[in-house]
């Protein structure tokens, strides 16, 4: 099981970038700066990390990806390359439905 960096800091403006798609033929991470709108694109091994502190998405040895609260351990549904990441941005509240406020 791989974990995936979900967020890092964008090298034009400092802002973060966010995973946007994955593309599991090729085995690369798409990212989109909330800032400044600059795109990059990773492979996996480049976008791998250990640091729990980003390791939300899970890349699973049967190639599904999923999304765990590092809280919790809450699970998301297996995702595809069309799964909208957008629900998991906010890094002051990453888990929609169990690290409620």
């Amino acid at each position: 099981m791989k974990r995936l960096k979900d967020v890092y800091r964008c090298v034009v403006c400092g802002g973060d970038m966010q995973v946007v798609k994955y593309n599991m033929a090729e085995r690369k991470v798409y990212y989109h700066c909330d800032r400044c709108g600059y795109e990059e694109t990773l492979t996996f091994e480049e976008a791998g990390i250990d640091d729990e502190e980003y390791a939300y998405f899970i890349l699973r040895e049967d190639g599904t990806m999923t999304w765990e609260c590092p809280e919790s351990g809450v699970k998301t549904e297996n995702v595809d390359e069309n799964t909208d990441f957008s629900p998991y941005y906010n890094i002051e509240h990453l888990c929609p439905e169990c690290c409620e406020d």
